[in-house]
């Protein structure tokens, strides 16, 4: 499907993800309303019996795949909806979605305790899947610190903003606002604090202490909790507010990239500062000379 200026509807619907305000017109009116762009997992359906799963996919989701598997080109590989509330839900179908298809496209049946085998399918920033089902998870409160991650390319410095809603460096990054709602996640208990490794163990009844044990941890995401702190944090930094865009920050010297530094330190606002894939820095207060002291000793060594 193409617009009126040829580009790809799927383009334009991917470049509208995690706007905040976004507008649509109808055709030969005036009348404008606002609109939500959000990309969705697949829908499918799990059902219990006795010791096994049931898994299928959602009849009207079968129904695109179907034309999609026997057109081919002619058909383009995703599908949009437009609910009540004025969202349109993106589907992909690409070639993770095609090999959940392969797997539960006719039905699937797996026993309960093999349930950690498809849970890559529900879980992480970008699930295939989705399913209203507890696969014996543990709610934890979503945390909507904002997390930003920086890395240096050559003289300038990029980097994303987004939240950790699990609250552990090595879970799955999501930006503000938009995404799965109610993410899962499977995670060695070795992330876990010891607060959250205690309450695992009291409700699972075991000991914790295996630091490879598998877990599985939901939470439900607060969007307008993360959209406050985004737009607190950014008040406060007006440098910072300046080189960012829709979840993308790029600075482009050292002189911004220090200022955008003192103002999160100087903020007062809770935030978390990944440098390099997860190494977090610090930055250390103003050092004048009345915080410098110099010793000087005889060496055949240089001077200490």
């Amino acid at each position: 499907m193409l617009t009126a200026h040829g580009i790809p509807f799927s383009q334009v619907v991917e470049s509208c993800l995690g706007i905040d305000n976004l507008y649509l017109e109808a055709d030969n009116s005036k009348e404008i309303t606002k609109i939500q762009v959000v990309k969705k997992p697949l829908k499918c359906s799990i059902a219990e019996s006795k010791d096994k799963l049931f898994l299928s996919l959602d009849e009207e989701i079968e129904e695109h795949f179907q034309d999609f598997l026997h057109v081919g080109s002619l058909i383009e590989p995703e599908f949009f909806k437009i609910t009540d509330h004025n969202v349109i839900e993106w589907y992909h179908l690409g070639e993770k979605e095609i090999m959940a298809h392969e797997l539960i496209g006719d039905g699937f049946s797996i026993p309960k305790k093999e349930i950690g085998k498809i849970l890559q399918f529900f879980s992480g920033s970008n699930p295939i899947l989705s399913v209203d089902y507890d696969f014996g998870s543990t709610a934890v409160k979503a945390d909507p610190t904002i997390v930003i991650q920086m890395e240096q390319k050559e003289d300038f410095f990029t980097g994303y903003i987004g939240v950790k809603p699990f609250g552990y460096s090595r879970t799955p990054f999501y930006q503000v606002a938009t995404g799965v709602s109610t993410p899962i996640i499977n995670v060695p208990s070795s992330v876990l604090e010891e607060s959250a490794k205690k309450a695992l163990s009291e409700k699972t009844g075991s000991a914790g202490s295996d630091s490879h044990q598998m877990v599985t941890l939901k939470c439900q995401r607060d969007f307008n909790k993360e959209k406050e702190y985004l737009d607190n944090l950014l008040t406060r930094c007006p440098t910072l507010a300046d080189n960012y865009d829709e979840g993308y920050i790029s600075i482009e010297n050292i002189e911004s990239l220090l200022n955008t530094l003192e103002e999160l330190e100087s903020s007062g606002v809770k935030y978390h500062l990944e440098w390099a894939r997860g190494n977090s820095i610090k930055v250390s207060k103003t050092i004048d000379t009345t915080s410098v002291h110099l010793k000087i000793t005889k060496s055949k060594k240089a001077a200490e």
